[in-house]
């Protein structure tokens, strides 16, 4: 087996503009976090940040990846999933959704809790906590998943093996390359994740009620983020619903996708020559993407329009297939600097 080195160590700033991070856990072996204290437009507050993964073997390498730069960011890790293989064979991915919703209850119900979950085998942790936590807020909404250029499909296309893109998929509010969700990054405030996580789960106990013989279940086999996907765009109604209908997820409560991977970059499709750099530091930097995937919206095949944003995105997802995902992994996880910690501990 692969050991992980865990670094530990909390940095701190005084003032609340420069973010002062603490190391906490709300009981012994209880769920850890990270302080943050951030300036909002009303006064200096102080958010819990809950770092959340899914694995059931922490012996593997690319975990070892996530976990060694979630640490010299100073992100205290809850991973979850370590005693669920048996759930795990039964629910396939989507027991990641299960394992959160149970952990999700845990927590204290106080104000200021955020959750974020990444996916543990194709993740690397590329910024601090007080980054993530300033993205969210500045995004406005309670809960921002990842965006990428592959697309969703919808459950009825899934019941009968048909994984197209869904054609009535939510215009985004602005021209991106990414318009489509991917749950394996995404933070929000536990009241409303917690409401979206029960709303899956019973999105899922209805789906399983309408199978036959001859369907599919369109869930088990496209597992968290076709159910994610399903609830973002058509809010759990069916595919006659009006607009408003649709939309009962999103602003409801307050989800919406990272267009500009100012919190989360996706890498499916991203070119490491010309999308991707690196700062002074080592830290790895969007250029932006003016390249597209198979997209929908046929104005949107050139990107027309799309001007390229520079961001330090904070959280790197290697979603994809095979050396799609490993290549680019292993590659970003050699040419990227993390931060030094002077303590080191045995994680396994």
């Amino acid at each position: 087996s692969i050991a992980c080195l865990f670094l530990l160590g909390a940095a701190a700033s005084p003032g609340c503009s420069h973010f002062d991070l603490k190391g906490h856990a709300d009981a012994n072996n209880g769920p850890v976090y990270v302080e943050v204290q951030a300036n909002t437009s009303h006064s200096c507050q102080t958010f819990r940040l809950y770092l959340v993964t899914y694995a059931t073997h922490l012996s593997r390498s690319d975990f070892c990846i996530a976990a060694i730069s979630a640490a010299s960011y100073d992100y205290p890790v809850n991973v979850l999933g370590t005693n669920r293989l048996s759930e795990f064979k039964l629910n396939g991915p989507l027991d990641k959704l299960w394992a959160l919703q149970e952990f999700v209850e845990t927590l204290p119900k106080i104000p200021n809790i955020i959750i974020a979950f990444v996916d543990a085998y194709d993740t690397i942790v590329n910024g601090p906590p007080s980054e993530l936590v300033r993205k969210l807020l500045a995004s406005g909404h309670r809960v921002l998943f990842a965006s990428e250029k592959g697309c969703c499909s919808h459950k009825w296309h899934m019941r009968v093996r048909r994984p197209d893109c869904d054609e009535l998929w939510p215009r985004p509010p602005l021209l991106t390359p990414t318009p489509y969700l991917n749950s394996g990054g995404f933070v929000g405030f536990r009241k409303e994740l917690a409401k979206l996580l029960k709303w899956s789960a019973k999105e899922y106990e209805h789906e399983v009620a309408q199978l036959t013989p001859n369907l599919v279940d369109s869930y088990k086999s496209g597992g968290d983020q076709q159910l994610i996907c399903q609830l973002f765009s058509y809010g759990g109604h069916e595919r006659d619903a009006t607009e408003e209908q649709k939309q009962f997820v999103r602003e409801r409560l307050g989800v919406s996708l990272d267009y500009k991977h100012k919190a989360f970059l996706c890498m499916y499709g991203v070119s490491l020559s010309e999308e991707i750099s690196y700062s002074k530091k080592g830290r790895l930097v969007s250029r932006g993407s003016a390249v597209c995937s198979h997209l929908i919206y046929r104005e949107f095949q050139t990107c027309a329009g799309v001007t390229p944003e520079v961001s330090k995105p904070v959280i790197l997802h290697f979603n994809g297939e095979g050396d799609k995902k490993t290549v680019p992994l292993k590659e970003v996880a050699t040419r990227i600097t993390m931060p030094a910690r002077d303590r080191a501990a045995l994680w396994a």
